[in-house]
Formats: C-alpha cells, structure tokens, sequence
C-alpha cells in the first residue's frame, strides 16, 4: 500500500518548532515532524487545530480513532472482495480476519494493530495490482465484483480522508499544549504519549490507502470495470495532503 512514503513530502510548520522540547519527552517528535504539516492555528497559538487543552485532545483523537478503524475496517473488506473476484482467496481470508480484528478494538487501536493490518494490506494490493495488469479479459461476474468494489471504496476514501484531517489537527494542536500532568487526568496522561506516535502514523496510512485505492480504481476501468468519477476524491485529497 505504502509506495513510500507520501507523506515525506509533509513538513512541520512553524507551531511544531515552538515546541520541541515538550514532544520529545514522548520520544516521537521525529516522526511528528516527518508526518504532519501545522494546524488551522498560527504559530504559537495554544487553541491550534481548535484544541484548546489535553482533555479535550484525548476526547477528539478517541473519536478519530474509531472512526479511522470503522473506515479502515470498510475498506480493508472491500480490498478483501476486490482479491476474491480476482481469485486470491486466502489473501481475501487473510485481509477480513485483520478487518474483524481492528473494528473490534476501536478507539484502542494501538500502533501495532495498524502495523500488521499496513503491511498485509500493502502485499496483497501488489497482488491485485499485479493479476489486474495481467488481466486479458475480465469474466462478467468479476467486472461486476469489481465495478460495485469501485462503487463502495470512493466515498469510504473520502471519509477516511476526512478522519486523517482531524486526527492531523490534533497532533498539530497538543504541540501547543505543552506536557499533559495528573490534574489533566489518566485519559490526558495517555493521549500525551499516544497522539505524537499513533496520530502520525494514522495520517500516513490514509494517504497511503487513497493513494493506492485511486490507483487500483483508475487500473480496474482500463480492463473495463464501470468505475465512478474521481473528482470528488481528487480535490478532497489534493486539498489534505
């Protein structure tokens, strides 16, 4: 899925540099740099992202996380039937029980959820890649699959799209914020060391999972799948990332 890695083009805007010192105490601020461009907020500006304290962080990234692992499970199950039509059978099986597994965490998705579900996802889209440039001629039944795959995966991008925005406004406004303390509370003190590692890495895996899945859609309509207007999708990406 990776093609790697998109969001190396994503600088840090002037807001992360006012405050190194806090972030690095969580040990990811390298990777919050390589991943994530400031916020809505000017530089210096505590409310950036429009959060206002680690509370309401924690609040808004539990959120973003479930909705990032509703989306994800949707379209790790349409990447599933998009294998089965093209006959890669375990490679589908494989991909649904990941998709089973993360909806069942929600908002506890941890890095290591999303690394297993990343790197699977990435070998068996190389293989639907590959069958589908290898495809000479599509049965009807599989022109079918693959066109209502097409269908369901555009609008689920746009939203995955939509989640990556907000979870990027929240790591972008904890920088802020300074470090979180026991009167923030326990939901606080655990946001502070998952926003600056998790946010980052949910970010880069929407970008990935819009890039790749507009690539498969543009690749399926070259072997005569009806697939849907990318426009909507287009402009929501190129605006984000």
């Amino acid at each position: 899925m990776n093609r790697r890695k998109f969001v190396s083009a994503i600088a840090v805007g002037s807001l992360l540099g006012a405050s190194n010192g806090a972030l690095a105490q969580f040990g990811s601020l390298g990777k919050l740099k390589d991943a994530v461009k400031g916020g809505s907020g000017a530089a210096g500006d505590n409310t950036s992202g429009g959060i206002s304290s680690w509370k309401q962080a924690a609040e808004v990234f539990a959120s973003a996380k479930t909705e990032f692992s509703s989306a994800v499970t949707s379209l790790t199950n349409i990447s599933a039937d998009i294998a089965d039509a093209l006959e890669l059978k375990s490679e589908a099986a494989v991909l649904r029980q990941e998709a089973e597994s993360l909806q069942s965490k929600g908002d506890a998705m941890g890095t290591a959820d999303l690394d297993v579900i990343s790197k699977n996802s990435e070998s068996t889209h190389e293989l639907i890649s590959a069958k589908l440039e290898a495809a000479d001629n599509l049965s009807g039944e599989q022109l079918a699959a693959l066109g209502q795959a097409a269908v369901d995966y555009v609008p689920l991008m746009i939203t995955t799209i939509g989640v990556a925005k907000k979870v990027k406004d929240t790591v972008s406004g904890v920088s802020g914020l300074g470090m979180p303390g026991f009167t923030d509370g326990k939901a606080a003190l655990s946001a502070g060391k998952e926003i600056p590692k998790l946010g980052p890495k949910m970010v880069t895996f929407s970008i990935d999972a819009v890039k790749t899945g507009s690539s498969l859609i543009k690749l399926m309509n070259t072997k005569g799948v009806a697939t849907p207007d990318l426009s909507e999708l287009d402009s929501q990406f190129s605006d984000f990332a």
